[in-house]
């Protein structure tokens, strides 16, 4: 049956790694191939369990009947449940934290973007676009941050092509800023309450090469665009709320209380040793409080207008959540059928190098999402195999492998479009071709995240050999 769960596993990365071409939901993938694993692993699951829970099980049916039944309880009640609560914890912090952005859109928070970023200036431009991009994105979701950027960007930037280029960029900052800590993407926050890195130690280690690969790459392509751009001059101050009454004050204190909040989660969890997703909704409900106070007039006039949040973020934000319950549920099932431990002795005893392995899981990623990615190597690596291989220094908490294994997912899934949810939202936004950011942007990625690859590297090197 181990096989057979394989087979299907290794199928359904297939189908997603050929989104571009088969148009198949990788979220409706996920969620069918996590699903029938679990049922595939419920037909055999009496030696499942006898194999790798024996004596919790042992322990389990003193107090129930041997049968079938029970086996099937001890699975859903002691097994399953934990891969659930472990996806469920992620999806209520990405929940606190689309919650916080719609407050902050809602109010028109980041209406000052269009006005800051409005210049004749091509190259300085794209510079104060990139920037803004990297900052907001290592606080927020890449996805959010690369639609809002992408808006802004269209609404003061006049001309197909020039558009095509500034929005590449903006993909690019959006997902080196995100990858810059651990509440900025997925893989970052996936690693954090997975246990695997601190945010502090995990962003020293990351600043040097993404902020070098995202200098080099941003300098390569503005040499695309002319000294002088055409501005639109017809373009609205506000981003997407338009009904907002609030004082310029008033935003600001939304915003850090929003943004400053989302960066005090990481110290809400060393004191009080809670789940993160819980200061993430702690920040959310004080920024909801602040707005009911502020917005207490506006309300009582009777003139509130519907607030929407654009329907491409609710749309791709639905698609994350359910793609993430889905790869948890498959990279769950691989480790309760033990294929998982084998799998890391054998990487462990074959490769050994973690520079190696970094790369190949990096080429890997062009194709196949990122989280798909993280999420099995902490499967592959949550056993005792590294501490009594004596490779606590890499596989453990704060280990080098962490940093440098994110670095390279994210140089690889930087080099296309089709696998990162930004890349995807670029071509849908903007038109964006396959073969047009091939030619004309995959070589300056290629440049630049090999320049921060380097630099990584050594500061691995260094790292280790403390």
């Amino acid at each position: 049956m181990t096989a057979i769960i394989i087979i299907l596993v290794i199928l359904g990365y297939m189908l997603m790694a050929t989104r571009a071409w088969n148009n198949i939901s990788k979220a409706a993938i996920a969620i069918f191939i996590g699903v029938a694993a679990w049922l595939l692993y419920m037909l055999d699951g009496a030696q499942f369990v006898r194999n790798e829970h024996a004596e919790e099980f042992s322990k389990y049916i003193l107090s129930a009947a041997n049968n079938s039944v029970s086996v099937k309880d001890f699975i859903s009640t002691h097994i399953f449940v934990k891969y659930i609560t472990q996806a469920c914890e992620i999806v209520l912090f990405l929940l606190a934290t689309i919650g916080i952005v719609e407050v902050l859109n809602g109010n028109n928070c980041f209406g000052f973007l269009c006005n800051l970023l409005r210049s004749r200036n091509g190259k300085k431009t794209i510079w104060t676009l990139v920037a803004t991009t990297f900052i907001i994105s290592a606080n927020l979701d890449n996805l959010t941050t690369t639609v809002m950027m992408l808006v802004v960007m269209h609404k003061i930037v006049v001309g197909t092509k020039l558009r095509m280029i500034y929005g590449s960029a903006i993909v690019i900052a959006a997902n080196c800023g995100g990858a810059l800590t651990v509440i900025g993407d997925l893989n970052g926050l996936t690693l954090w309450t997975k246990g695997f890195i601190t945010p502090s130690a995990y962003s020293a280690i990351m600043v040097i090469p993404i902020v070098l690969m995202t200098v080099i790459t941003t300098w390569l392509i503005s040499r695309l665009l002319p000294e002088r751009v055409p501005v639109s001059h017809q373009y609205e101050a506000q981003i997407i709320g338009g009904d907002s009454a609030l004082k310029k004050w008033q935003r600001n204190v939304m915003i850090v209380t929003g943004i400053g909040g989302l960066w005090f989660i990481p110290t809400f969890h060393n004191l009080t040793s809670l789940p993160p997703f819980v200061g993430a909704l702690c920040v959310l409900s004080l920024l909801w409080v602040v707005n009911e106070i502020f917005n207490l007039p506006f309300i009582r006039s009777e003139k509130m207008v519907m607030r929407h949040f654009p329907i491409a973020v609710q749309y791709e934000n639905i698609q994350t959540i359910l793609f993430y319950i889905g790869i948890t549920l498959i990279a769950g099932v691989c480790i309760e059928t033990g294929a998982t431990d084998d799998l890391a002795l054998w990487i462990t005893r074959n490769t050994g190098n973690i520079y190696i392995l970094s790369a190949i899981w990096g080429v890997i990623s062009i194709v196949l999402d990122s989280i798909i990615i993280i999420v099995n190597n902490t499967a592959l690596y949550s056993t005792e195999h590294w501490h009594t291989m004596q490779l606590i220094d890499i596989f453990g908490v704060n280990g080098a492998y962490w940093p440098m294994l994110n670095y390279f997912c994210l140089f690889g899934g930087t080099l296309l479009t089709i696998s990162t949810i930004g890349g995807i939202t670029l071509m849908r936004m903007e038109n964006v071709s396959l073969t047009w950011y091939i030619r004309k942007i995959t070589p300056k990625v290629a440049i630049g995240g090999a320049i921060g690859a380097a630099a990584m590297i050594i500061i691995t090197n260094l790292i280790i050999n403390q």
